[in-house]
């Protein structure tokens, strides 16, 4: 979570491994994503790519930044 990894696909080597893997890049796709792999036989990985800015569904990190310096500054 949190990183700027290029490799692994985490979705292709679950693939590779005879899993059903998948990359889900966007909160309207995840529904579909989660029926496949529910209905997949054997084990699923879903890969759910997350802005890096999300602290919290409520707080990003420069929010969260932000709000330190203003405490530290009072």
């Amino acid at each position: 979570m949190a990183t700027d990894l290029v490799n692994p696909d985490f979705a292709a080597f679950a693939r590779s491994f005879g899993a059903h893997g998948e990359r889900v890049e966007s909160t309207a796709a995840f529904g579909d994503a989660l029926e496949r792999a529910l209905a997949a036989e054997g084990p699923a990985l879903l890969e759910l790519v997350c802005d890096p800015e999300a602290l919290t569904p409520r707080q990003s990190l420069s929010e969260a930044r932000a709000q330190g310096e203003r405490a530290a500054a009072s």
